[in-house]
């Protein structure tokens, strides 16, 4: 006979996926009560704006198939029926993609990411596709051609704190109606991490260049997942950069994530850099007391919040308090990532951003009688925004003949020197723990009035040299920030294709911290 595991107090919509399976085998509920009661909650939080297209009428019709499989006691598996988001920069055939700019507001794709159809396959129903800076290139959600995503943790909508074991209110979120007031979500990835925090999907796929989902995840009190570089297809991701883009997934705990996570690696035919790994073979049990946890120095640096460090602190003391074995590790290029990996994007952006000339598709400017090239640099004049625009300039200017050496190649010689960095200290920890964002608070006035760009690569300190390293990390809520009580991660690493295990010891500190869920009151 089985045993629900659900809590009575949690709405439907907070309940974990495995819950959900078994609301629906079970009859409780349908796919087609599930899928209307999420189109409540998207247009219940409109507001918020984390999403650029909705899928509704695909939604429905989908969520009736998957009914009448259940009915048939023909379902697909634990996916089956589940609503999930999808980053606006994933093809979806037949679906606008914009990757939340001008240049592709009228771009229909053909053909669905391998990602997409993989969860399709799998019985998934798309909700919609979700809001991100232009072309991924953010750390706010601020930069979007359809405006910013709010961040629900500070809003005019009403939520609840909602204890994670037993459901008990905790208390209820303060109002602002301000929008000046509003807290960024994080970025890129801003609207997928939102869609994830209020309920409006059990799961979302992100984008993870140098941060992109473990950044707004941490700032929603989410869980945001940056696999191995290789194990999941790129395929239909519509790149910012090839050698650092990786699909992320965002869900409201460990469990989640790692349920989508199976359905998702593999090797791709249609993408040559995807690893072909057995990763049942490298996922050996996790015990907390035998643990050794990697402390880096570089990583408490002279502009990391001091909210963010003492929540990183609570969080070591947490992990010895249980039986890890602490260590303080270096490593010792980590002072040099952040150049590194700016010249690394903006050469790469400059190279794959070519194909946005207003001739092969996307937009074009309305300018009659011009010459091919009056075209070119009107259309690109018109359709990117200046984050965009100034990483094309500088990387092309890296890219020059003159400069090649002296800047692209020296990059990449310093790349391989940050992930010999990792690969040296794993011989000695099992995981690594590093906070995520270095500011833990931020409103739209204050991150309006800053140079975005700095900013923006600055927020990604302690995230991107795991994306240089091709490594997993993981970023899991940890605490609330004292002031602002808003959400804090902590970031977890691991060495390469040590996906499951870093799973594994995530579950185990989010079931020691139990951070408390966000609940919209109905």
């Amino acid at each position: 006979m089985l045993k629900l595991n659900i809590s009575k107090q949690l709405p439907l919509l907070n309940q974990s996926i495995t819950n959900i399976n078994a609301l629906l085998k079970s009859g409780e509920i349908t796919s087609v009560d599930l899928v209307k009661a999420t189109i409540q909650r998207i247009k219940d939080t409109k507001v918020l704006n984390a999403f650029i297209t909705i899928t509704e009428d695909q939604a429905i019709q989908q969520a009736q198939q998957s009914a009448q499989r259940f009915k048939n006691e023909q379902y697909i598996g634990i996916l089956d029926g589940v609503p999930l988001s999808f980053k606006d920069n994933f093809s979806t055939k037949d679906i606008s993609t914009t990757c939340g700019s001008k240049m592709l507001s009228n771009y229909i794709p053909p053909f669905d990411a391998t990602v997409v159809e993989r969860l399709l396959e799998s019985g998934v129903v798309m909700m919609g596709k979700t809001n991100m800076d232009e072309f991924a290139m953010g750390s706010a959600c601020s930069e979007s051609y359809f405006g910013p995503t709010y961040n629900p943790w500070n809003c005019n909508l009403k939520f609840k704190l909602c204890n994670q074991s037993d459901g008990s209110i905790v208390h209820t979120l303060d109002q602002n109606d301000d929008k000046d007031c509003w807290y960024i979500a994080g970025g890129s990835s801003g609207g997928s991490a939102v869609s994830v925090a209020i309920g409006a999907s059990f799961a979302a796929l992100s984008s993870d260049t140098g941060g992109s989902t473990r950044n707004p995840a941490s700032r929603v009190g989410i869980v945001g997942f940056k696999p191995s570089y290789g194990l999941i297809s790129r395929f239909g991701l519509i790149p910012l950069t090839h050698s650092l883009d990786v699909p992320g997934i965002m869900a409201r705990n460990v469990q989640d994530v790692e349920t989508v996570f199976s359905h998702l690696h593999g090797n791709d035919k249609r993408d040559s850099t995807t690893a072909n790994v057995d990763l049942s073979q490298t996922s050996p049990n996790v015990r907390l007391k035998k643990l050794r946890i990697g402390i880096p120095n570089e990583y408490r640096c002279n502009f990391l919040d001091k909210n963010i460090c003492k929540a990183w602190d609570d969080t070591i003391e947490i992990l010895s308090n249980n039986g890890a074995t602490i260590v303080p590790i270096s490593l010792p290029h980590t002072k040099y990532s952040l150049a590194c990996y700016s010249i690394l994007n903006t050469c790469e952006v400059a190279s794959n951003f070519a194909c946005y000339d207003g001739i092969q598709y996307g937009y074009r400017a309305d300018k009659k009688d011009v010459t091919f090239e009056e075209c070119y640099t009107s259309t690109r004049e018109e359709s990117f925004n200046d984050i965009v625009k100034s990483r094309i300039i500088s990387g092309n200017y890296f890219l020059l003949k003159q400069n090649y050496e002296k800047y692209y190649n020296k990059a990449l010689k310093l790349r391989r020197l940050i992930a010999d960095d990792f690969t040296t200290a794993f011989r000695d920890v099992d995981f690594m723990l590093t906070p995520v964002t270095v500011t833990s608070t931020m409103n739209f006035a204050k991150w309006s009035q800053m140079d975005k760009t700095e900013e923006a690569i600055k927020e990604d300190y302690c995230t991107q040299p795991t994306n240089m390293a091709g490594i997993p990390a993981i970023s899991i809520p940890v605490k609330l920030d004292d002031t602002t009580k808003l959400p804090i991660g902590i970031q977890i690493i691991a060495n390469k294709f040590d996906d499951y295990r870093l799973l594994k010891f995530a579950k185990q500190l989010e079931s020691l911290i139990q951070f408390p869920h966000l609940i919209f009151d109905q």
